[in-house]
């Protein structure tokens, strides 16, 4: 450790450790409330680290959303540990629906997008927030298109799509799958406390991939294992496995009309952050 911290300043030091520790925290406590890997907070508040300490251009939003996704597969363990207590998550559907779609595309996600260049992925996970995050604020309660999930290639469509979706930005799939199972009429805790199962099901092959896309890349942050950064998840993960558990608890005190104006109002401001880092805004 003496050796990695050397190669940082004190100030440096200090800022990593309180950012990362910030970062846990956030992202835990929004796994455990929402039912996600709180990856989106995590791609973002690493981004920001990351270019205060001078990691290259071209790897900081691949660091970022490698190191993101390792962190997601503790805390979404530990979320559906929580829901399974709760009695809100669907294994069955979990298990024989969603697991091999979900593998599929996380795979595909994971091996593709280390090649992606850093702008792209940067403009990509902007726009992919603020549309979810739109959606919760126009969507209706009771919103349904149709009464039941679908099957055959429709089933690999959304299965996959979501594995490769959130692979590719840094996040554990759970809001996809809220989004896609109360469109389907299921009710929002049984979606939530199902989909913070996603994480872990895509996070583990979607790491993996990160890591050996930026085995010999350069300028990447000390103690870097490809694109996962070491020494982010040895100090996110604790705080975030810890505000998972609050999360949730409070969770399943909450209407769901407070669940979806939580989510929407974050997935905005993340958006925002993003975009303003890729086009400054005059404010």
């Amino acid at each position: 450790m003496e050796a990695l911290l050397g190669q940082l300043s004190q100030q440096e030091i200090y800022f990593l450790v309180f950012g990362a520790l910030l970062t846990g925290i956030a992202s835990g406590g929004l796994a455990g409330l929402l039912g996600v890997g709180g990856g989106t907070i995590i791609v973002a508040f690493l981004y920001y680290i990351f270019s205060n300490l001078g990691v290259h251009p071209d790897h900081r939003m691949h660091v970022a959303i490698g190191t993101s996704l390792a962190t997601i597969i503790p805390v979404s363990l530990r979320s559906l540990h929580g829901h399974l207590k709760a009695n809100s998550v669907d294994t069955d559907l979990l298990r024989n629906y969603w697991f091999v779609p979900l593998l599929a595309g996380a795979i595909l996600g994971g091996t593709l997008n280390g090649q992606i260049p850093d702008v792209a992925l940067r403009i990509g996970f902007a726009c992919f927030i603020s549309v979810l995050g739109i959606y919760y604020i126009i969507a209706k309660e009771t919103h349904a298109i149709a009464q039941r999930l679908p099957s055959g290639l429709g089933r690999w469509a959304l299965g996959g799509g979501n594995g490769f979706v959130a692979s590719s930005f840094g996040v554990g799939g759970g809001a996809l799958g809220v989004i896609s199972m109360t469109a389907h009429a299921i009710p929002i805790h049984r979606a939530v406390g199902t989909s913070a199962g996603f994480g872990a099901i895509i996070a583990t092959p979607a790491s993996i991939g990160y890591i050996l896309a930026g085995w010999n890349a350069e300028g990447l942050p000390p103690w870097s294992l490809g694109y996962v950064n070491i020494l982010g998840f040895a100090l996110i993960t604790p705080s975030a496995l810890i505000a998972a558990r609050l999360g949730v608890l409070i969770a399943h005190k909450l209407p769901q009309k407070s669940l979806r104006r939580v989510l929407a109002v974050f997935l905005i401001a993340a958006a925002a952050y993003m975009m303003h880092d890729v086009i400054p805004l005059p404010f």
